[in-house]
């Protein structure tokens, strides 16, 4: 018997398994802004949201997502398309300037109990504090990495030429 090589799933499990995981990270981030962090629904939450993360990092590779205000990308393929709490967290990051966002194998259940904190602070408050990236760095999560808009490469104006309208 030759040596046995790790396979990746098939892109339907992959998906389910990447859904699974959105799903109680979602209820994961009502739960905590519904009880107290002691509360036992809380902690089951968190140990649930937990395992549903470890298929998703079994080949130790970062588990990432693309962000935008309409769904979840996750390799090419929209998340839960109808699933209206899908696009409300997908926009509630979107609106912290997420285009991406990856979780590594060394997430600890503590790096997504404070990640959630942070997204359920007010945007402008974060914003006003250094944005989403700041945020991370300041509460010590290194296993949840993001890529944000620059709003550096947008300028806007009052101006509006034919050019610019399409016209």
């Amino acid at each position: 018997m030759g040596p046995s090589t790790a396979t990746t799933p098939e892109p339907a499990v992959e998906r389910q398994q990447a859904t699974a995981f959105v799903a109680e990270l979602i209820i994961y981030r009502r739960h905590i802004r519904s009880y107290p962090a002691s509360h036992p629904i809380v902690t089951a939450s968190l140990q649930k949201t937990i395992a549903s993360f470890a298929p998703l990092i079994a080949d130790s590779r970062a588990f990432t997502l693309g962000i935008s205000q309409n769904g979840l990308l996750f390799k090419n393929y929209i998340l839960g398309p109808g699933i209206a709490k899908f696009k409300e967290f997908a926009a509630t990051l979107a609106s912290f300037g997420i285009i991406t966002i990856s979780f590594t194998a060394d997430l600890k259940p503590e790096d997504l109990h404070l990640f959630n904190c942070i997204t359920n602070r007010p945007r402008n408050e974060v914003w006003e504090s250094g944005g989403i990236k700041h945020a991370l760095a300041a509460d010590g999560i290194q296993a949840i990495k993001v890529q944000v808009i620059d709003p550096s490469v947008f300028s806007l104006t009052d101006d509006l030429t034919p050019e610019l309208a399409g016209g």
